[in-house]
């Protein structure tokens, strides 16, 4: 009785299966997200820094690394930007900057919260920097937008 119901489990008995048809086509993927514009990258970046800090700050690795990679990636992107508009001083500055959030994830990671703490400054500083050198305030006060350059 039992080997009947394992049979019947199993879709009954045993038959020679025809040889599998073509796959159907698949439909295309539907395009990606668009690409953050610079604002949202700035916004995001605003965000996630201060973040990275208190992480750090509160001995929390798992926080803290995964704010350093969220902002390494934020300036890789803000890197095709940069390039895009031929601001090679400012896509140092992010490279600079996406490697220092690197590392505080990787010194929080491994529990070195003195050398996290030390790469985070390196990030803030390359903020701090890049604001400086190329970034102004809106005519209307209302936000940012890149400095005009010679």
């Amino acid at each position: 009785m039992l080997s009947v119901s394992m049979l019947a489990a199993c879709g009954g008995a045993m038959e020679e299966t025809e040889p599998a048809s073509e796959p159907e086509a698949v439909a295309p993927a539907e395009p990606a997200e668009p690409a953050m514009t610079h604002p949202e990258i700035m916004q995001e970046i605003s965000q996630t820094r201060p973040v990275l800090q208190s992480s750090i700050e509160g001995q929390d690795a798992a926080a803290a690394a995964q704010a350093g990679m969220r902002l390494q990636e934020l300036f890789q992107t803000a890197i095709s930007e940069y390039q895009m508009r031929g601001l090679t001083a400012a896509v140092d500055i992010a490279s600079g900057a996406a490697e220092a959030a690197a590392q505080a994830a990787s010194d929080a990671q491994a529990g070195d919260f003195d050398a996290a703490l030390a790469a985070h400054g390196n990030v803030q500083s390359a903020c701090g920097n890049c604001h400086m050198q190329f970034r102004e305030k809106t005519p209307d006060g209302s936000g940012y937008q890149f400095k005009a350059m010679p």
